[in-house]
């Protein structure tokens, strides 16, 4: 499996991009699946990134799955993300225009004033996340139950925490988060035209 993307972000703001601003963002991806042994399915693939505002990015996906029946497996799965800063993490042109100001050390009552600050490109990296999962799956054919549980842990770095606001100049991405956590995915259709569907999550940060 196999295809391409493409996307275009456009903001308009007088104060926060000194008027229009785009971003073009395209995108390939990829999976592929074999089973070398009849228990066995191995999938990898992979996604690359390419935009205007930010640097290329690859994301690769790597699983292992073991059939342990024709109704359950257990599956092995380590894959990367990345969360790209947007244009106004990246490259905001910040202005603030005042309008028919009175009482001033000009003496004027009706001007305009600007206040400009234009950081530009603040190299901010992407945020990066790296989870690793274990999971099971099981299904019950007679009453159509299925049941997927998970445990995971997923690494996180280059997080941006600055606040984004006009008297922000400072933005970096720098902080780092591990996180960890369990689901429980519970389906079960009682009738032919309805089902039940019950999921339970807890997550907690790696000390």
């Amino acid at each position: 499996v196999s295809g391409a993307s493409y996307r275009r972000d456009l903001a308009q703001s007088v104060t926060y991009f000194d008027g229009v601003q785009t971003n073009d963002l395209y995108r390939l991806f990829g999976n592929a699946e074999w089973r070398p042994l009849s228990f066995l399915l191995v999938n990898a693939g992979g996604m690359f990134e390419r935009e205007d505002a930010n640097e290329d990015a690859f994301s690769p996906r790597f699983a292992l799955n073991f059939l342990l029946s024709e109704q359950q497996s257990i599956r092995l799965v380590y894959s990367t993300a990345v969360r790209s800063p947007d244009m106004l993490e990246q490259e905001p042109n910040y202005s603030l225009t005042l309008d028919n100001l009175t009482d001033n050390y000009l003496g004027v009552d009706s001007s305009t004033y600007f206040v400009t600050l234009s950081p530009g490109n603040r190299h901010l990296s992407h945020e990066h996340i790296v989870s690793r999962e274990i999971g099971y799956y099981f299904r019950y054919d007679p009453s159509d139950l299925e049941v997927d549980a998970k445990i995971y842990r997923d690494t996180m770095r280059h997080l941006i925490s600055s606040p984004i606001t006009l008297e922000s100049y400072l933005v970096r991405s720098d902080t780092e988060m591990d996180i960890e956590g369990a689901e429980l995915q519970l389906k079960w259709r009682p009738w032919s035209d309805g089902f039940v569907w019950m999921t339970l999550a807890h997550v907690a940060p790696v000390a």
